[in-house]
């Protein structure tokens, strides 16, 4: 669906880019913070849950992993930092 946006004249060629970045830029925090609720067994409905809870930090969490992804050499590193983040971010949810 972002896809068919880019084919619009004039208003979709605007809009797409900030809703493609926004579809995945949560795409990466439910990539990213699955590891953590997968490991404590948490259904992924459960998972999508809680992460609609706090919708917009996560959204800024995969916001900053999908910039820090294209930065060449940096993105090798991104992954593990980015792994330990989300299991901070699950511990921090589960104690409210």
């Amino acid at each position: 669906m972002c896809a068919i946006l880019f084919i619009v004249p004039i208003g979709g060629q605007f809009v797409a880019p900030w809703i493609w970045m926004i579809f995945s830029s949560w795409m990466m925090a439910i990539q990213y913070c699955d590891y953590p609720y997968d490991n404590h067994h948490v259904t992924f409905k459960s998972m999508r849950k809680d992460l609609g809870r706090y919708r917009w930090r996560h959204l800024s969490f995969g916001g900053i992993i999908m910039l820090l992804s294209s930065v060449p050499i940096l993105n090798l590193f991104v992954m593990p930092m980015a792994i330990c983040a989300s299991t901070a971010m699950w511990v921090d949810d589960q104690q409210y």
